[in-house]
């Protein structure tokens, strides 16, 4: 174990005896002052959650968003009453895996809140397990976790493979046009204009209803952005067809020619998913006019052959889509017609709920994201309304928040105290290349931040405790404590982050044409930081790995693991034979890929024009 540096915060685990000396030398001197606890203005409570309505599965979803929706008449009759939040607006609102941890939370986005109905809560779940006692904890009533969370408006609920979340549940005005009107609820805040569609009742909230005419949602869009999936795709939207339409109508389209799109072929009474090269149909599934219905596709380019169409949870269609392929390109998004001009393409109804997501959700994934929505209290068991013993509002709340300024031997460990709860409180942060959790005597290194401390960040470089080599993943946990007890960052599973490291890339076959070429590669991985792609390439081989040694280096931009490059090469000398490297360089170094090459097609000599 490394020693500690001069730095007197920081230091490395002490033994058992010696960290429980001073920890409790620390708490005496948090007790030594008399302190006036905040005005409890509601009564704290507590609600069990159940997820029973997930049972029979064979799959364990992981970092699932549930709904939860809370109304007068949620817990059956053990009276739910919102004049028990200490906010107006549901910030008090705190959920956890355990009945005893009821001031951290979850992650979790208030949908809408309605003081007067019902209120429409995405919970991220850490684990649902597939015979259905997954249970989480709604906390809510204490003053001293009363202020709103960052997950609440920063993404942080929808970050396990979604691109972009739509709730459409905003307000607009028929016929109107407003600019990022309709929110994305993920960290890429792709917010859709509102382009003459109108709010009416959704599935959850609101939803946004289409005149079949010229309305539609839609975002325009660049080369290389978050909507660019290059490996997966899975898309789910909740519809209600006004009308019997006639042709095709638009779901959720990126162009159906040059990209992905989702929509309904009335002629053939089917859903219909696009993906480049390959346009298929699936079974006819009539869609029922005046009636909500999820609607939803997927796409792997590992598995060409098991696309999916959905329909309320369930799969419609199986299809062979070997010719299709993802790739970047510059067209908007739309939902209710086509990117940039509907044309025939309106669709007419109403629409709710939209995401897409850069993987392939499994059958269980979507069949769960259909049932919590369209059979929330069967999917959902919602218990007894009890009220919490009052110690367990005086305790002061810590979370871990993301690794920042990652380096390739250090970062940033980053903590949030958003209430110090009912007396002084002292905060420490535990890290180590191993996850230990909750034991603190574990831990091969810690910081204290001291005591007396206000809310706010709190923020340690583990390069004061030890330099970690590329690549190497660090686990760390806040803890808070004061005279009522002390509280974990996290109870189970630290947070994490990895050091940068070097970029890994393949060389691919080109494809040759007369005069002609395309080479191909892939970056297997960016290291974690940002990279750049090359084709180095001549009429000799280089064993020099060095750019500067080729005649030609082609620039394909910014890319991202397991993102396919190429780069397009013309005027070749026909019948010669060419090498081709692909190199990537980010923060941490660089890669080169074995080397390839091809014989260009023609008679020996010649120069294509």
């Amino acid at each position: 174990m490394q020693q500690p540096t001069s730095d007197p915060n920081i230091r490395q685990a002490t033994p058992p005896r010696r960290r429980l000396a001073r920890h409790a030398a620390l708490l005496g001197l948090l007790l030594a002052g008399v302190y006036a606890p905040p005005a409890q203005a509601a009564t704290p409570q507590q609600m069990k959650i159940t997820f029973g309505g997930y049972t029979n599965r064979s799959e364990l979803l992981t970092n699932f968003p549930v709904l939860v929706v809370l109304s007068n008449n949620v817990g059956g009759s053990s009276s739910f009453s919102y004049s028990n939040f200490v906010s107006a607006s549901g910030y008090d609102l705190r959920f956890a895996t355990n009945s005893t941890d009821t001031t951290n939370s979850l992650n979790y986005e208030i949908e809408s809140w309605n003081t007067n109905g019902a209120s429409y809560v995405w919970v991220q779940v850490p684990a649902l397990p597939a015979n259905g006692t997954g249970t989480i904890w709604a906390n809510w009533g204490n003053a001293s976790a009363s202020s709103q969370l960052p997950c609440t408006t920063n993404g942080a609920t929808w970050t396990n493979g979604f691109v972009g979340v739509w709730h459409l549940n905003e307000v607009a005005t028929d016929e109107g046009t407003v600019a990022g009107l309709h929110r994305d609820s993920t960290v890429n805040a792709l917010h859709m204009n509102q382009n003459g569609n109108d709010d009416t009742t959704g599935v959850t909230g609101r939803g946004q209803v289409f005149d079949g005419s010229n309305d539609r949602v839609e975002k325009t869009d660049s080369t290389g952005s978050p909507l660019d999936v290059t490996s997966a795709i899975t898309i789910t939207a909740w519809i209600r067809p006004s009308v019997t339409m006639a042709g095709y109508k638009g779901i959720v389209e990126k162009k159906w020619d040059t990209s992905y799109c989702l929509s309904y072929d009335v002629g053939a009474e089917s859903l219909r998913w696009d993906i480049l090269g390959s346009s298929q149909a699936g079974a006819a599934s009539v869609l029922t006019v005046n009636q909500w219905q999820q609607v939803g596709a997927k796409f792997d380019s590992n598995n060409k052959t098991d696309s999916k169409i959905f329909r309320n949870g369930g799969v419609v269609a199986t299809l062979n889509q070997s010719s299709g392929s993802l790739g970047p390109d510059n067209n908007g998004l739309a939902f209710g017609g086509r990117p940039s001009t509907g044309e025939s393409y309106y669709f007419n109804g109403a629409m709710d709920e939209v995401r897409i997501s850069s993987v392939a959700r499994s059958t269980n994934w979507v069949w769960a994201e259909y049932q919590t929505m369209a059979n929330n209290t069967t999917f959902n068991n919602y218990g007894a309304v009890t009220n919490l013993p009052s110690a367990s509002r005086d305790l002061p709340i810590i979370a871990n928040l993301a690794a920042a300024n990652i380096t390739t031997n250090s970062s940033d460990l980053v903590g949030s105290l958003t209430s110090t709860g009912t007396s002084v409180t002292a905060v420490w942060v535990y890290w180590g290349t191993t996850d230990q959790t909750t034991n603190a005597n574990l831990w091969a290194y810690t910081n204290s931040f001291g005591n007396a401390l206000t809310n706010g960040s709190y923020a340690t470089n583990t390069s004061y405790g030890a330099t970690f080599t590329k690549g190497t993943t660090c686990y760390y946990n806040f803890y808070a404590q004061n005279a009522s007890g002390g509280v974990w960052g996290a109870t189970a599973g630290s947070a994490s982050f990895t050091t940068l490291t070097d970029p890994s890339v393949t060389v691919s076959d080109a494809t040759v044409g007369i005069g002609s070429a395309t080479l191909h590669g892939t970056l297997t991985s960016d290291g974690g930081a940002a990279t750049d792609v090359y084709f180095c390439w001549g009429p000799d081989a280089v064993d020099n790995l060095a750019t500067s040694a080729w005649p030609n280096v082609v620039a394909c931009g910014a890319a991202a693991s397991g993102q396919s490059v190429s780069a397009q090469l013309s005027g070749l000398t026909y019948g010669l034979r060419y090498w081709y490297r692909v190199y990537a360089t980010n923060a941490a170094g660089e890669a080169w890929s074995a080397p390839a090459s091809f014989l260009t097609v023609g008679a020996a000599g010649g120069v294509a024009a």
